[in-house]
């Protein structure tokens, strides 16, 4: 979800008082900002021919390399300290 769909979502939330619809709203909101905080991917040794490093997502588990984002959710992601 980007941030413009989120913010659509509030303005149909103010025009509403469903108290389910406000809380779903909410929910969204919220899940749309965590996904713009850099996580760092959770990284794994393992290979049968020597050591290999694999990235993944901390949130869908997805292959990672060094970019900003998860191509399949749109996690950003921190890679400070990962070498």
């Amino acid at each position: 979800m980007t941030p413009q769909e989120a913010k659509e979502l509030v303005e149909q939330c103010g025009l509403n008082v469903n108290s389910t619809l406000h809380e779903d709203c909410l929910k969204i909101i919220v899940s749309a900002l965590e996904k713009q905080i850099p996580k760092k991917p959770n990284i794994s040794l393992k290979g049968t021919t020597g050591w290999n490093t694999k990235c993944h997502c901390p949130i869908c588990r997805a292959f990672v390399s060094n970019g900003k984002y998860c191509s399949e959710c749109g996690q950003a992601l921190d890679w400070s300290d990962t070498e």
